[in-house]
């Protein structure tokens, strides 16, 4: 499958990429840093930082026995997130910092939003 990424962040359009993948789904992974609630309550979002794009397979057997295709979206090391992930919980604003991804099956000409919450990743099929 061929899938088209293109970021939208604070109203601004960002350059379009497209990946090749393998499998039934694609799937987009990233960093999340969940700040606690009432630091919500000042104006602090939901931190993140995509971290890659695949395709996966629905069936466990064709995920073990197909090929695989991933590409990082995150440029640069890791280091920032690798330190919040192991001391984040530390910091007292920090309610958590962890993984989260979403899929959706490949079919052809669909397009989707996908969004930033509080919780983590949410994917929506485009109207």
């Amino acid at each position: 499958m061929v899938v088209s990424l293109t970021k939208i962040e604070k109203g601004r359009i960002g350059k379009s990429q497209t990946f090749s993948l393998y499998g039934d789904q694609w799937e987009i992974s990233a960093h999340i840093l969940k700040w606690h609630p009432n630091v919500n309550l000042l104006g602090l979002h939901t931190g993140y930082r995509f971290n890659q794009i695949k395709g996966t397979y629905i069936r466990a057997k064709d995920e073990n026995q197909k090929p695989h295709r991933a590409y990082a979206l995150a440029n640069g090391t890791d280091i920032i997130w690798g330190f919040l992930s192991h001391y984040g919980k530390s910091f007292p604003l920090v309610d958590a910092v962890y993984g989260n991804a979403v899929s959706r099956p490949a079919r052809p000409g669909e397009r989707f939003d996908i969004f930033v919450t509080t919780s983590g990743l949410t994917v929506r099929r485009r109207k």
